[in-house]
């Protein structure tokens, strides 16, 4: 029979196909072609602001009535309106972490790859796999994937910055989980923040925006060649 001449099936054995491919757990994407795959990009998450000065209050108010030993990470997420945690946008997760004097944000380990840029505080550290970085106003710091890091902070006054992570992919796979580390600080030495290769200071960004023209102006974080910043999965000492 040529296929010209095989007609196409009707509505009723059009469902009685669909009715017994559903109970073999498969779908057919013709049905759905659009959806899985559409013409545009189609994000769920929706354009936001989160105003620091406004939840600024509530994350120094927390860090009173919260202390480290009941909350491992004390962060205020910053959620999509038209999501649920943990997504900023629909591939990041964001939150504002603080850490008050003598404290210590218990080291662990996760699959995520995390992002820190340090906004306000002094006497603030982060402790990535063996490597103690002091954090400065400004500066970016990385924490790869799977290495141990704790923080910390020394003298007065809260220590504010703003967390990135690559999370909400992860979730979605999902093969993220988080180990934690049998004491809460893992052993670390001091390094010098301007040759560590996970730390991005705040003064070379500040240098090579100040030389741009206009009133506006974007660059990238680079290695000190130019390069662009990748970085190994593990660092070693």
């Amino acid at each position: 029979m040529t296929q010209e001449a095989i007609a196409p099936p009707t509505s009723h054995e059009e469902k009685v196909l669909l009715d017994a491919v559903e109970k073999l757990h498969t779908k057919p994407l013709w049905k759905q072609m659009n959806r899985l795959n559409p013409p545009l990009p189609n994000p769920t998450a929706i354009p936001h602001i989160w105003r620091y000065d406004q939840i600024r209050p509530s994350l120094v108010r927390a860090g009173e009535l919260v202390d480290e030993k009941q909350a491992e990470r004390r962060v205020l997420m910053l959620v999509n309106p038209s999501r649920d945690a943990p997504y900023t946008t629909d591939t990041i997760y964001a939150g504002l972490q603080l850490v008050m004097p003598n404290e210590t944000a218990k080291a662990h380990r996760h699959t995520a790859f995390a992002m820190r840029f340090i906004i306000e505080g002094q006497g603030g550290f982060t402790a990535v796999h063996g490597r103690r970085i002091k954090m400065q106003r400004g500066d970016v710091v990385l924490t790869p994937t799977w290495n141990w890091h704790d923080h910390g902070k020394d003298g007065s006054g809260p220590m504010i910055w703003l967390d990135n992570l690559d999370l909400p992919n992860f979730r979605h796979f999902p093969v993220h989980f988080v180990e934690h580390f049998a004491e809460p600080r893992y052993p670390a030495e001091d390094v010098d923040t301007n040759n560590s290769p996970i730390v991005f200071p705040w003064y070379n960004m500040q240098r090579i925006l100040d030389e741009k023209p206009g009133n506006w102006v974007t660059a990238d974080y680079t290695k000190p060649d130019g390069s662009p910043g990748t970085f190994r999965p593990h660092l070693k000492k």
